[in-house]
């Protein structure tokens, strides 16, 4: 299995080559601090191949999430985001969510 390197962490590669329409694949998902996967299929729609020239293609969940972790490590500590995803939730807790303000018309 080839791998890459994302700071300082060694994940499997994502896809090099467009699968065949049909097949299932997985994307990191990170949001809120937590590192997530997506599933998907390929059709070759314009989310797939954005995703495929991203590098963010993985044929198993588990490479996917791996992924999403070492995203995370570039903007949490390193060693939370590597060890315990979800202990990530009470740094993020902190920040207000972002509300749009709407102004009177």
């Amino acid at each position: 299995m080839k791998t890459i390197e994302i700071n300082g962490l060694t994940i499997p590669e994502p896809l090099r080559e467009r699968p065949e329409f049909g097949t299932r694949y997985f994307s990191p998902l990170i949001a809120y601090g937590r590192a997530e996967t997506i599933a998907n299929e390929w059709d070759g729609d314009r989310i797939d191949e954005d995703r495929f020239n991203c590098g963010l293609c993985h044929l198993d969940r588990g490479a996917a999430k791996q992924h999403a972790k070492a995203l995370l490590s570039l903007t949490l500590p390193a060693l939370k985001a590597t060890e315990n995803c979800s202990a990530d939730v009470a740094y993020c807790a902190k920040f207000q969510p972002i509300r749009p303000v709407l102004e009177a018309s």
